[in-house]
C-alpha cells in the first residue's frame, strides 16, 4: 500500500527535522492574540476581547481589565481573532502531517499531526467564540444600516467652461497734452544748457 503523503507527491522528511518543524505550530499558539480589533466609522480602532453584546452595545474587555462599550451603529468592521491561527493550522497540516504519513511509525505522524490539529482547533475556537459574543450587536448594526437611506456616491461633474466676456466698447476721446510754453531768448553772455 502506498503512503498517503506519497500519493500527493510530498517527500518524506527525517525524524529529527520533522520533530523540529512540528514545534512551529505550537509557537503560533503562544504568539496569537486573543482580542478582536473593532474599526469605528471615524477610522479609530478599539481592541480587546469581545465579552458580549446587547442590542445597544458591544462590550469589549481591554488588556488592562477595563471594559469598553461600543454602539453598534458606530462599528465599521470587526477583525475577529483566530483567523490567522486557523490558517497556520491548515498550512501545518499540509506541510507536516501529510509528509509524516509517509513514515512507517505512527508516533512520528502523531507528533507532527497533533500540534497542527491543536493550532487549527484553537484558531477556530477563538474565531467562533468572538463571533458568537458579537452576534446581537452585529444584527443590530445590520438593522440600522438597512434603515439608512441609500446615498449614491457623488458623481464627477467638470467645472463649467465659461466663454470670455465680450469687451464693452467705452467711448474714447483722446486727451491732448497742452502746448509747451515758448522758450525765452537767452540773455547775452549766458549759455543754454538744456540740450
Amino acid at each position: 500500500m502506498m503512503p498517503a503523503g506519497a500519493m500527493i507527491g510530498v517527500p518524506p522528511r527525517s525524524g529529527g527535522a520533522q520533530r523540529a518543524i512540528s514545534i512551529v505550530p505550537l509557537l503560533a499558539l503562544v504568539a496569537c492574540g486573543h482580542g478582536a480589533s473593532v474599526e469605528l466609522n471615524n477610522g479609530k480602532f478599539v481592541e480587546g476581547k469581545i465579552i458580549g453584546s446587547e442590542r445597544e452595545r458591544l462590550y469589549l474587555e481591554n488588556d488592562h481589565g477595563g471594559r469598553v462599550a461600543v454602539a453598534p451603529g458606530s462599528i465599521q468592521d470587526i477583525d475577529h481573532p483566530g483567523t490567522v491561527v486557523a490558517i497556520l493550522g491548515v498550512a501545518a497540516l499540509a506541510t507536516l502531517c501529510f509528509p509524516a504519513l509517509n513514515n512507517e511509525t505512527e508516533s512520528v505522524a502523531a507528533l507532527a499531526c497533533l500540534p497542527s490539529l491543536a493550532v487549527l482547533s484553537w484558531g477556530g475556537y477563538l474565531n467562533v467564540r468572538s463571533r458568537l459574543a458579537a452576534t446581537t450587536a452585529m444584527r443590530e448594526r445590520e438593522r440600522i444600516r438597512s434603515l439608512r437611506p441609500y446615498i449614491p456616491a457623488p458623481t464627477y461633474r467638470p467645472a463649467p467652461a465659461y466663454q470670455p466676456v465680450p469687451a464693452i466698447p467705452v467711448p474714447y476721446e483722446p486727451v491732448l497734452a497742452p502746448e509747451p510754453a515758448p522758450a525765452e531768448p537767452a540773455a547775452a553772455g549766458t549759455t543754454n544748457v538744456s540740450d
